[in-house]
């Protein structure tokens, strides 16, 4: 039987494409806040980490 995926391919992907939160629940002496994202790993398992990075995409949001 063929495999159905290329084994070599490793990765992650977002669980959505987009996150909501709302800063009316956080207290105003907050000034930084870690929003944690949630991600999934595909592939096979590594022995190290996989690193991403994402941006904001300002004119694409309502927040100020």
């Amino acid at each position: 039987m063929a495999d159905t995926f290329d084994q070599r391919f490793t990765g992650i992907y977002f669980e959505a494409d987009s996150i909501n939160y709302s800063f009316s629940v956080t207290p105003l002496e907050v000034n930084k806040f870690l929003l944690k994202v949630p991600v999934r790993i595909m592939g096979v398992p590594t022995a190290s980490d996989r690193v991403f990075g994402a941006e904001i995409i300002t004119d694409k949001t309502t927040a100020v």
